[in-house]
């Protein structure tokens, strides 16, 4: 059927496609049909909004697609997510109620036969285990020519998200992690799998900080019948490349259950620090540095980390297997001194907000006013043993559903074909697959190829001593890591409102929400008098240039939501033309009585063609901006404009902008960098602008002026 293009129209279609209870939807309409509005896509936010539809249910019926929202005896709510492999979604059984993640094996691979075997093997695997740190599988079945696997739903993020959201994890939590991730590898180890592809997209935590690990697609058996299935049908498929082991490089096939401690020694390294070890370098060149090359120490990053915890993190990635730790109990072991302390459940911030539908409370109209409450499975979970009980955790309303254009998200297909027999585009290994996703998460981010063979990995080895941007050979080697980069759908700017006020339908709930959907030229207008809330951009985040503002006639106040003053409000880590145009805003660095932020606005590394204009920062313990071995160019300078500076004990501060290097970090720079029309307020003209020379590697203040 065409698109729907009137309300009455789309109506028809969700009637026909059965995704609405329809005494419910009745009851709605009966209550709400006046002041629908006329256009089927805000008509369909509305519907969103109120608990009658999910978004994926909604984006379909606007393209005209209302058959078939069913696998099996599962209805489809959401999508999670997608890999190479397979897609994966948030269902509910249709006479139990029972939300589950389903992963279903696209028709097309279906018909290869090593694919299906590939499907069927995990299921095997994850059926085998039965521990509540490892996702559990209940029921692989066929409708038609569709195979798929009914597993757990988490109700949580994974640990890549999670860090993210808040930045680096303390000691304590991220102890606790990887103790849990450990145990739950030490029962796949006890039942002979290796699970080949451990990274932090593939541990879930949940509302109660219960860890699990999903995602056994790559697992290998030591079952006879099944290490020869593994063998025959494995494709040279490798895991994550900032993850892999050594000498899972070198032969998958030939490897141990201590190749995932060397990647859960990587996870627990990216968990303390942000980033992998050798996060930036092409793909060829990331194996062969896990090859032969120490990684930065974490302790240059924080000094907070007990040296046994050091200690641990490098026996778990030592390049020679017989230098790590034998088994993931020991690992688990070797934790127990540093997890007594019990952790408090992740903050609700780091968790996905689904709509009101897909979360099992939908109360209709009356969601409005119950926009706040948090999905049943999530209220009865039980925390993990080290986990404080959440005091009273809530989930934020559901976002708005915004305004699509019919077909701007899916290929134009007819209405006879399920939504997940499409050809779609693959979302990047890292993607969670069976956790919601966070808010605004609608397209997928560049990812690397996870494909290689042992030939490639040779040819790179033989010629590593040789320059890769010097040789061709080499250069083709990079290129055959490489994914094609993605065509993303371009369209024009967006505004975008961000409040709480569940009144406002058409706002988004959070500025990081807000800022991972806009695009080049959008406006993201604060409309509340007071935000508390960290937000991160990054190469892994969405970045683009776009004017954050107060709403007209609003002075907007800025916060920290965390109470420790080392995260910043605003921290900027390769933020390459970013631009941040804060008309109206103040970033605060009050914490509580007495107590400020270290810094305001931290920036690192890469910034070129980075923009800070109209700013107002206030109430900081060391400075308002600090700049750590960020440059920009001599065409592309870092612009510091129009910004006010203003704290308790000026000239107690390390300066209002205050400038580092790093000499390990390869350059330090602080060049390019221009600073026009700033109010330093009640500072000394040689205290505004403080610059520390580092020894042996003087910083380069040219074009820096104040």
């Amino acid at each position: 059927m065409a698109q729907p293009t009137t309300v009455d129209e789309f109506i028809d279609l969700v009637r026909k496609s059965g995704v609405a209870d329809e005494k419910r939807l009745d009851a709605y309409l009966a209550k709400m049909r006046a002041s629908l509005p006329p256009e089927p896509a805000k008509a369909a936010g509305l519907l969103v909004q109120d608990g009658l539809l999910t978004h994926f249910q909604a984006e379909n019926i606007l393209q005209g697609k209302w058959r078939r929202f069913s696998i099996g005896k599962y209805k489809v709510l959401e999508r999670l997510g997608s890999g190479g492999f397979a897609q994966v979604y948030l269902c509910e059984h249709k006479l139990m109620r029972r939300r589950v993640a389903v992963k279903v094996l696209p028709v097309a691979k279906a018909k290869d036969s090593s694919a299906l075997q590939r499907f069927q093997r995990e299921a095997r695997a994850v059926a085998a285990l039965d521990h509540p740190n490892i996702v559990h599988a209940y029921d692989i079945d066929q409708d038609g020519d569709l195979h798929f696997l009914v597993m757990e739903y988490v109700d949580g993020a994974n640990l890549l998200e999670i860090v993210q959201a808040s930045g680096p994890l303390s000691v304590l939590r991220a102890c606790h992690y990887i103790q849990q991730a450990a145990l739950g590898m030490q029962h796949a180890h006890e039942s002979n799998l290796v699970h080949r592809d451990i990274k932090p997209g593939n541990i879930l935590v949940d509302r109660t900080g219960l860890v699990k690990l999903l995602d056994l697609g790559l697992a290998l058996s030591f079952a006879e019948e099944d290490e020869q299935l593994t063998k025959k049908h494995d494709d040279g498929t490798l895991g994550t490349a900032d993850y892999l082991s050594p000498e899972q490089a070198m032969d998958s096939h030939d490897v141990d259950i201590r190749t995932d401690i060397y990647s859960l020694g990587v996870t627990f390294y990216f968990l303390l620090t942000g980033r992998a070890p050798f996060e930036g370098l092409q793909v060829a060149q990331k194996l062969l540095a896990h090859q032969m090359k120490q990684p930065r120490p974490i302790s240059e990053y924080r000094k907070d980390v007990p040296a046994g915890v050091l200690a641990i993190i490098d026996k778990m990635m030592a390049k020679k297997v017989e230098n790590r730790f034998a088994t993931p109990g020991d690992v688990a072991d070797a934790l127990a001194p540093f997890t007594q302390t019990p952790i408090d459940p992740p903050a609700d911030k780091e968790m996905p907000h689904l709509s009101m539908a897909a979360t099992g409370h939908a109360p209709g109209a009356e969601a409005r006013s119950d926009a706040n409450a948090r999905p049943a499975a999530a209220r009865q979970a039980t925390p993990p043993s080290g986990t404080r009980k959440a005091k009273s955790v809530s989930q934020p309303a559901a976002e708005p559903y915004m305004e699509i254009p019919a077909a701007a998200q899916v290929p134009k297909q007819t209405e006879e074909r399920a939504p997940w027999q499409e050809n779609e585009t693959p979302e990047p290994a890292d993607s969670p697959e069976f956790a919601a996703p966070l808010p605004g998460r609608r397209k997928p981010l560049p990812a690397e190829s996870r494909r290689t063979t042992l030939l490639i990995v040779v040819l790179v080895l033989a010629f590593g001593v040789i320059p890769l941007c010097l040789t061709g050979t080499i250069g083709g080697v990079i290129w055959y890591f490489s994914s094609p980069a993605k065509t993303i759908e371009k369209r024009g700017p967006r505004r975008f409102e961000v409040s709480k006020d569940p009144a406002n339908t058409n706002a988004v709930r959070s500025i990081q929400s807000a800022i991972r959907q806009a695009e080049t030229g959008s406006v993201i207008e604060l409309l509340d008098d007071l935000y508390e809330e960290n937000v991160v951009i990054d190469p892994v985040q969405k970045r683009t240039a776009f004017t954050l503002q107060a709403a007209e006639g609003k002075l907007i106040t800025w916060r920290s939501a965390r109470k420790d003053p080392e995260t910043p409000i605003l921290r900027l880590h390769k933020a390459a033309k970013f631009q941040f145009k804060g008309k109206g805003i103040t970033l605060d660095g009050t914490l509580d009585k007495g107590r400020y932020l270290n810094e305001i606005i931290k920036i690192e590394l890469e910034a070129a063609g980075l923009i800070l204009d109209d700013l107002h920062l206030k109430n900081y313990a060391r400075s308002g901006i600090f700049i750590m071995n960020a440059g920009g160019a001599s065409n592309a300078p870092i612009r510091l404009s129009r910004l006010t500076f203003s704290t308790v004990a000026p000239q107690k501060t390390r300066g209002a902008i205050f400038f580092d290097a790093n000499p390990k970090v390869l350059p330090p720079q602080n060049d390019y960098i221009d600073i026009e029309d700033a109010d330093f307020r009640g500072y000394d003209r040689a205290k505004a602008v403080q610059v520390a020379p580092t020894k042996n590697q003087p910083i380069n203040g040219k074009n820096v002026r104040w």
